[in-house]
């Protein structure tokens, strides 16, 4: 019996047209037919068989180091159950060539990746946000204002007495949380525009232009608050901790993050992005809320405010909410922020 394919000598990559030939005490001999030279032999119980792949090349590896390569993939099968039987490569092999197998095969790793994109990464990352050095969350601070500082912001052109107004107005706020270690800053929105941000140490920019929208300093304390939501409930780390948890989780799938693999690693990365800011969102929507109706602060602050940031200082806030047109699921969910009318639909009076 002999088997038709290819040699590799030990340690090189050149090919060489061979025969392996089975003799009948199982003694497998590679043989260059062009040459009629031996290159190899060894028993066969002393070959290492790798696992079939379909139809793909079968190696046999020589105890030396050099490989025969053959596509006769039955011939190797007949081989390996007589001389190197595996109960395990048998199973599996059928396994593989079963088709309704790999079907669920494939559904049981779609909704294994779902639901540790959907739940298990977000529960690591919040249990790893907590467990962040103050140190380590005061340096991310510091950069990420020096980097919005040179790229968005400017210095703020509101005079000294509206910061100080607006810092006396907040500070019943900030001493409802001394744990947080609260710290309001004034910048030119530049591009940003009207907006306020939060960062993780308990650092607030607000916009000088944020700041000539409101008509209300609450309005001003609404927005704040929801800011505040998002400093209590660690969302800023919790988010760069959760998309460096899937970035490293894809690149160990794929082997590197570039060309395709950055295509499969950014998907799952700005879909999670979307699913998790609105989930953040309305947990700081429903902090602000609370802390309002606790504090005897009117609600309509909050989704005056919003009304008009969403849709500009002309908009009618009194206007039914069933105007704004209806979100479908698609939509709700590839938005970053849930919609407006659904957010203050939230701050209606209980």
């Amino acid at each position: 019996m002999a088997i038709e394919g290819e040699w590799y000598s030990p340690g090189s990559s050149r090919r060489q047209a061979a025969r392996l030939e089975i003799s009948a005490g199982g003694r497998l001999t590679v043989r260059l037919p062009e040459q009629d030279l031996e290159v190899a032999s060894a028993p066969a119980a002393d070959w290492q068989f790798n696992d079939r792949l379909g139809n793909t090349t079968r190696f046999l590896g020589h105890p030396d180091g050099g490989r025969f390569a053959t596509l006769d993939q039955d011939a190797v099968d007949d081989l390996q159950a007589q001389y190197r039987p595996s109960w395990l490569t048998s199973v599996v092999h059928r396994l593989e060539s079963h088709k309704r197998f790999i079907a669920l095969t494939v559904l049981v790793v779609v909704a294994f990746g779902w639901v540790t994109l959907t739940w298990g990464v977000p529960a690591l990352a919040s249990a790893m946000a907590e467990r962040v050095p103050r140190a380590a969350v005061e340096q991310l601070t510091r950069e990420t204002m020096t980097v919005a500082d040179r790229v968005w912001f400017s210095d703020s052109r509101l005079s000294t007495d509206d910061k100080e107004r607006l810092r006396d107005h907040f500070s019943p706020i900030k001493a409802n949380h001394p744990h947080l270690e609260l710290q309001l800053l004034f910048r030119d929105g530049g591009p940003l525009g009207a907006n306020a941000i939060a960062l993780p140490d308990g650092t607030m920019v607000m916009t000088d232009q944020l700041v000539r929208l409101a008509e209300h300093d609450d309005e001003l304390s609404a927005v704040l608050l929801h800011e505040i939501g998002h400093i209590e409930h660690n969302h800023g780390l919790q988010a760069l901790i959760q998309s460096s948890l899937i970035g490293l989780a894809f690149v160990m799938l794929t082997g590197d993050a570039s060309a395709t693999a950055e295509v499969l690693l950014g998907a799952p990365l700005i879909i999670n992005e979307l699913a998790y800011s609105r989930r953040a969102e309305f947990e700081a929507d429903d902090y602000a809320r609370d802390y309002m109706l606790t504090h005897d602060i009117p609600l309509s602050h909050f989704h005056n405010i919003m009304w008009r940031l969403s849709y500009g200082e002309e908009f009618d806030p009194d206007a039914d909410l069933a105007n704004f047109g209806d979100y479908s699921p698609i939509s709700r969910y590839m938005a970053t922020h849930p919609p407006t009318p659904e957010r203050i639909e939230r701050f209606q009076a209980p």
